[in-house]
C-alpha cells in the first residue's frame, strides 16, 4: 500500500522535483528549509493559528517529498544527504507534535498524548534501522509513515481536532511498529537461522 502511493507522490511531484533540479537548488537545502517551515509550523501552533500551522505542515511536507527526489534527478544522492534528511525530519516531527500540544486545550492527558506521539513517530524508523544495522533486507511495512502522519497532523489542525489526531498517530505508529519487528524477526530467523 504505502509503495504504490509512494509511487504515486513521485510522479506528482516530479515536475517540481524536475524544476527544483534544473534550477541547481541542493537537496540538502530542501531539507533544511523543511525543517525552518517546520520551526515556524511550530510558532503558529504555539500561537493557536491552526489554519496557518495547517497549511505550514504541508509546506514542509512538500519540501520533504521532493528532497529525495531532487537527489535522485540531480544525481546528487549522497550517504551524508540521507543522513541529514532523516534527521531534518525528526526534528520536524518534534517540533510539530509540541506545537500539537501547545495548541490543544489544557487537560491532564495533553503532554502524555504529545509524549506517546512523539515515540510512536520514532518508532517505525528506529526499527527499520535497527533492522538495516543487522545487515537485514530493509524493513518498510506499516500503515503509515512520515508523509501520512504530516497529512494526519495538517487536517487535525485544519479542523481543530488535535488531539483525535494525536491519538491516529500513536496508534497507527506503534502498529507499524509491531508489524516491523514481526517482518524482522521473520527475516532474522530465516536469514540467520536464530
Amino acid at each position: 500500500m504505502l509503495g504504490k502511493l509512494r509511487e504515486l507522490v513521485d510522479e506528482l511531484t516530479k515536475p517540481f522535483g524536475e524544476l527544483i533540479a534544473s534550477l541547481g537548488i541542493s537537496p540538502n537545502i530542501l531539507s533544511v528549509f523543511g525543517l525552518l517551515i517546520n520551526g515556524i509550523s511550530m510558532v503558529a501552533f504555539f500561537q493557536n493559528k491552526l489554519l496557518l500551522a495547517s497549511i505550514l505542515v504541508l509546506v514542509g511536507g512538500f519540501l520533504d517529498l521532493v528532497d529525495g527526489l531532487v537527489a535522485r534527478l540531480s544525481r546528487k544522492e549522497s550517504i551524508f544527504g540521507g543522513i541529514l534528511d532523516s534527521t531534518m525530519d525528526r526534528f520536524s516531527d518534534f517540533f510539530l507534535l509540541i506545537g500539537m500540544g501547545a495548541a490543544m486545550p489544557e487537560e491532564n492527558l495533553r503532554w502524555g498524548l504529545v509524549a506517546l506521539a512523539i515515540h510512536a513517530s520514532l518508532m517505525p524508523s528506529y526499527v527499520r534501522a535497527r533492522a538495516k544495522g543487522e545487515g537485514l533486507s530493509e524493513v518498510t511495512v506499516g500503515i503509515v509513515e512520515r508523509p501520512e502522519r504530516l497529512i494526519i497532523i495538517a487536517v487535525s489542525a485544519a479542523f481543530n481536532v488535535l488531539k483525535a489526531g494525536l491519538i491516529l498517530l500513536i496508534v497507527f505508529g506503534y502498529v507499524t511498529t509491531i508489524m516491523r519487528l514481526i517482518v524482522s524477526y521473520k527475516r532474522a530467523k530465516n536469514d540467520k537461522g536464530s
